[in-house]
């Protein structure tokens, strides 16, 4: 976003002259509105697609708890923008990442194994990030997805450029209350400005590990009260990526978690947008 300094040059520089001073006025003004916007963020939704009738959705046909997320976003300055189709049908072009500062991806309220990211979409999001600078947050089950091995239902293991969090031996965590601690060292960073430490939420999680890169790693800000790394950032390329290994959306015996709606939740995915933008 441009800086307050970028735009007093601006002034300086072209409303030195009678003629150009309407000009002068309106180059001020774009470039106001320029420094003090909010971030632009994509939203991938994870509902079914049969819920919604219009492409792009109205928030009002999603469920609440993603409803209650977009409300946060905005109250936070925050312009939100839906992908033309849920998730699992999104093909990187309707639409495309590349005008967006970043890009959340709900990935947990599926009712199909099958229901992923094509391998063409997400070789798409690796460059937005990597090579635009774009920022993305990604939240489990895209770890689990990248880590079946089955061609028909594996999630492209690109993915893992984007989703600092990987899947490690042993079961899950039961679906409840997950408790969250900062990394020693980590308390000051901005993906956790204004939370508490610890803090807590209901949400389904991965048994879950970092990812290991040979080259730009991933730093583990938060782990969980058994241990587990919870929330992971990393500087990729020009861009950035923020992973979670909890699920937004997820259905617990037929009823939907609410996790979304979570007021802890929603300040740690605004903190996330504002880092990675």
């Amino acid at each position: 976003m441009a800086s307050l300094a970028v735009l007093g040059n601006v002034v300086r520089r072209y409303c030195t002259a009678t003629a150009r001073r309407a000009a002068c006025l309106a180059t001020a003004l774009l470039f106001a509105a320029s420094a003090w916007a909010g971030p632009n963020v994509l939203l991938l939704w994870d509902d079914d697609e049969t819920s919604v009738t219009n492409h792009p959705p109205q928030p009002s046909e999603l469920n609440q708890y993603t409803q209650s997320l977009i409300s946060a976003l905005e109250a936070a300055g925050i312009v939100v923008t839906l992908s033309d189709h849920t998730q699992g049908a999104y093909d990187g072009h309707h639409p495309s990442p590349d005008g967006f500062d970043a890009l959340i991806h709900l990935n947990g309220n599926t009712t199909s194994a099958i229901d992923h990211l094509p391998t063409s979409t997400v070789v798409g999001l690796v460059n937005y990030v990597q090579n635009l600078g774009g920022g993305i947050i990604t939240m489990e089950n895209t770890a689990s997805q990248i880590n079946i091995q089955s061609a028909q239902y594996q999630l492209s293991p690109v993915m893992g450029d984007l989703m600092a969090i990987d899947i490690a031996p042993g079961a899950p965590p039961a679906f409840g209350t997950v408790t969250l601690t900062a990394v020693p060292g980590e308390e000051n960073h901005p993906v956790l400005r204004g939370l508490s430490n610890p803090f807590s939420f209901t949400a389904q999680r991965a048994h879950s590990v970092v990812r290991s890169y040979a080259s730009e790693p991933a730093t583990v800000l938060l782990r969980d009260e058994v241990g587990l790394d919870a929330v992971a950032v990393r500087s990729f390329g020009a861009g950035r990526v923020v992973s979670y290994h909890h699920k937004g959306n997820f259905r617990s015996q037929g009823t939907l978690s609410p996790t979304l709606s979570d007021p802890n939740v929603q300040q740690l995915i605004i903190n996330s947008v504002l880092w990675s933008d």
